[in-house]
């Protein structure tokens, strides 16, 4: 049989690739648009000079990588064609009395794209620049610049780097703005400014240098969350600037621009106690502690804040936090209420993405709004697996040896009657054993497999349907969380030793995503083809049949807004029995697995 031909050493590879790698590492775009816009306010018009990175590209225009996780050449160039009508819509400069000015972009100067197009790591390392002119019919006394990328809809976090000039001369330190921020100032045409002397640069630069802490909060002073409400787990993702972080809790620092790998660790534990106590959560009444799941430094040109960050030291004016706090649940989530208690002059709100698997929506938290209440529309357990039925087994030959023993014995004796060699005694022998004939019939029998039982007849329709449903069955059990679901669950549709490898694998992946791995969840499972190859009987004399198939896998994983899209394909030969009236797996042989696609996409309201 298949089980026999297996080594142990094939079987164990074959059940992790089965279960889909749950425990992968996925890499994505940075959650954040960074930009740059330098400014310059000429009389009549307003020029502004916006370099915007190719990743903006794929946050606001839905751009998909390819199965080789690159971005198409076709996919950008219309992306950066698009961006033009984005920046005018999202990107505005106000006059005194708070009316648009109207903007007409004059030139875009793209970056060189390669034949091949550009990796989603690298995205970062290619920019267009833009140039938008907004022509007045006088001198403006002040203006008004702001930046709201997306607009309401979109959650993802941005910054633009403002530089202001006034006919080429700069005037104002660097702002940086957030999302749905402005910045105003007020020009002097009588005075206009002049070119520094290298005494006023320096001075300048000064400034700078003592303004750069106020300037980090300022522009990184609204903090982001994202808070998953799961049936298991309620889970927020923190990403707050180190800056900010340091008004509520100060970091030990041997320097002051710096923070060194051995400083992080020793802060790492404060930190946890500090984000666990100010974000109290109540799951159905009952106050739980979180499991701080993740802590992570993250340096500004950092890509991929889902994954561990590397340790290294950081620039304190660009560092930010990354910290998971997982809450679990009991059972299936009912009622939810979420307290945010870390307030101040540099914080004063928290902008929270409250993801479910049907919803996406926004809520701030403030002094005045501090708690955010959630109750689940559906608090049904998930539906029982049930088995997959099979046809009942030919019944055994059943064998009343006393009767045949007792049989052979009448005819034994009335040879001999005939023989006329026994005469009383033979006769009154006879009726005994024909007694004892009758009785026993029924009563004593012993069972034997019936070799004249024919194959039963599976179908390869009745085949498809059998791998389809157990399928389902498997990984279902991944959406189960009690032990004892989980194992019953695959109890339904494996058995032999396969039933405890795999219960020990998902049992580890278990253990894993507590521990803060990133589980991937099933989505979707689809057999692209299969074919029954023979249907023959155990020696236990059960039907069974043997299936080659070939089967899609699509599982995500989420962090940060950001969802990974992973798609597989398997091949293998299934041996599937029946066992107490219902079909199982009772052995398999990997023969294939290739990686179909992988794509990062953002979550949309």
């Amino acid at each position: 049989m298949l089980q026999n031909r297996l080594e142990k050493k094939t079987v164990t590879t074959g059940l992790i690739v089965f279960v889909f790698l749950l425990c992968a590492s996925f890499v994505q775009a940075h959650p954040i648009s960074l930009s740059k816009a330098e400014v310059d306010v000429l009389k009549d018009k307003v020029t502004i000079r916006l370099s915007i990175l190719c990743e903006d590209l794929f946050l606001f225009h839905g751009l998909e990588p390819d199965d080789q996780n690159r971005l198409r050449p076709d996919d950008i160039s219309t992306a950066i064609e698009k961006h033009k009508s984005f920046l005018l819509k999202y990107v505005s400069v106000l006059d005194k009395d708070g009316r648009s000015i109207a903007g007409e972009v004059t030139e875009v100067k793209p970056f060189e794209i390669p034949p091949d197009g550009i990796s989603v790591d690298d995205m970062m390392k290619y920019s267009t620049v833009y140039d938008i002119v907004y022509q007045q019919t006088e001198p403006p006394e002040f203006l008004t610049f702001v930046q709201d990328y997306g607009g309401e809809e979109a959650f993802v976090p941005s910054v633009m780097e403002l530089t202001i000039r006034q006919m080429g001369i700069e005037i104002d330190n660097v702002v940086q703005l957030g999302k749905g921020q402005g910045h105003t100032l007020r020009f002097d045409w009588e005075k206009p400014p002049t070119p520094l002397t290298a005494d006023q640069r320096k001075h300048r630069q000064q400034q700078r240098s003592q303004s750069e802490a106020t300037m980090g909060i300022s522009s990184y002073g609204a903090v982001y969350s994202f808070i998953y409400i799961e049936r298991f787990e309620v889970r927020h993702e923190i990403l707050v600037p180190l800056l900010t972080l340091e008004t509520f809790l100060p970091i030990k620092r041997a320097d002051k621009n710096f923070l060194e790998i051995a400083e992080q660790d020793a802060a790492k534990q404060a930190i946890g106690e500090l984000f666990s106590h100010r974000n109290p959560v109540r799951i159905d009444g009952i106050q739980v502690k979180p499991t701080v799941s993740r802590i992570d430094f993250y340096g500004l040109d950092f890509k991929d804040f889902a994954m561990m960050a590397p340790r290294k030291r950081l620039s304190v004016m660009n560092a930010r936090l990354g910290i998971i706090l997982s809450y679990s649940t009991k059972g299936s989530l009912g009622q939810l209420a979420m307290d945010w208690e870390m307030f101040n002059p540099n914080a004063s709100i928290l902008r929270s993405t409250i993801l479910t698997d049907s919803k996406t929506e926004k809520f701030v938290f403030s002094r005045f709004r501090r708690q955010f209440r959630w109750s689940n529309p559906d608090q049904s357990k998930l539906p029982a697996l049930k088995a997959v039925p099979c046809p009942v087994s030919p019944p055994p030959l059943l064998l009343p040896w006393l009767s045949l023993v007792s049989l052979i014995g009448i005819i034994i004796f009335i040879v001999l009657l005939a023989m006329n060699k026994l005469k009383r005694i033979g006769l009154a022998a006879l009726m005994v054993l024909t007694v004892v004939t009758l009785s026993a019939w029924s009563a004593v029998r012993v069972e034997f497999t019936n070799p004249f039982a024919s194959i039963p007849e599976v179908t390869d329709e009745q085949a498809d349907a059998v791998i389809m449903a157990l399928h389902k069955n498997i990984y279902r059990a991944f959406d189960y969380r009690d032990e004892s679901d989980i194992y019953d669950a695959l109890a339904h549709s494996v058995g032999g030793d396969l039933l405890s490898q795999l219960y020990l694998i998902i049992h580890q992946n278990r253990l894993m995503a507590e521990q803060g791995g990133a589980v991937s969840r099933i989505q979707e499972v689809n057999i692209l083809h299969g074919q029954k190859e023979r249907v023959f009987r155990t020696d236990e004399n059960q039907a069974a049949f043997s299936y080659r198939a070939r089967w899609t896998v699509l599982g995500t994983v989420e962090h940060w807004g950001h969802i990974h899209e992973r798609a597989h394909e398997y091949e293998a030969r299934f041996e599937v029995q029946a066992q107490s009236d219902a079909w199982r797996i009772t052995d398999f042989e990997v023969l294939d697995e290739k990686r179909l696609k992988y794509k990062v996409r953002l979550r949309k309201f």
